[in-house]
């Protein structure tokens, strides 16, 4: 064999060599990537928010004009999946669905109709129904948003700032906010909040949201309710 195919045939040999060599170095090392990427960015995973929100002294149309003394309190379950964010990952977008197993609205109110005389110029005899406020409830109810999208920027490693909004419906135990409402009604809120991470996947929560609940225009009466809610909550990374 001549001194060139023995020179061809050992740098052959040597380069297979090196290739086999670093193969599974190179695969090591992408692991070792991966595996940075997941602990530097946990807030990329799917999030689980367990999440709570109340207002007082809220604004209501009556039958006997406004009131500023009901309340809102919602217990919820937020499930959150990442769908994009920009390059050095500093802007996401995700998807949300909300389970609110407890939905409490307070200071609900309850009429008697009385039929009193017209007054007034009417007819003699004329007598007319009126509605009075006899006392006032709390509706229980539990609903669901299965529509939600959820902004966020991440100012640094421990602090991220939200925005978000969704939709979805509530059931009610009686017809809220008038008794010729609906049990079954529509509600939409949109908020802003600070997440605060306290451990490598697990983060505090607090924000500020507005609530719509409304039955939108399926009952004989439609008082839609407004709600200036705070919230408190307890994110987990998985």
């Amino acid at each position: 064999m001549s001194i060139q195919l023995r020179q061809v045939r050992d740098w052959a040999a040597f380069t297979t060599l090196l290739l086999v060599i670093r193969a599974p170095i190179t695969r090591a090392q992408e692991g070792n990537v991966r595996a940075d990427t997941v602990v530097a960015h946990p807030d990329r995973q799917n999030v689980w928010t367990v999440w709570s929100a109340s207002a007082h002294g809220q604004p209501l149309a009556t039958r006997l004009g406004y009131r500023y003394d009901r309340g809102l309190v919602i217990v919820g379950l937020q499930k959150r999946w990442p769908l994009t964010e920009n390059q050095d990952r500093s802007l996401e977008l995700a998807y949300t669905i909300d389970i609110t197993p407890v939905v409490l609205s307070t200071e609900m109110p309850e009429y008697v109709i009385r039929t009193v005389p017209c007054g007034g110029s009417s007819p003699p005899g004329c007598r007319t129904t009126v509605s009075v406020l006899s006392g006032q409830h709390t509706a229980h109810g539990a609903g669901a948003a299965p529509v939600g999208f959820l902004g966020r920027w991440k100012v640094s490693r421990a602090l991220g700032l939200q925005l978000r909004a969704s939709g979805g419906v509530v059931y009610f135990s009686q017809a809220i906010p008038d008794p010729l409402g609906c049990t079954l009604n529509f509600t939409a809120d949109a908020g802003i909040a600070a997440d605060v991470r306290v451990a490598n996947k697990l983060s505090l929560v607090a924000g500020w949201r507005l609530n719509h609940i409304s039955n939108g225009g399926r009952g004989q009466v439609n008082p839609g309710m407004n709600s200036r809610m705070i919230e408190l909550g307890l994110s987990l990374a998985r």
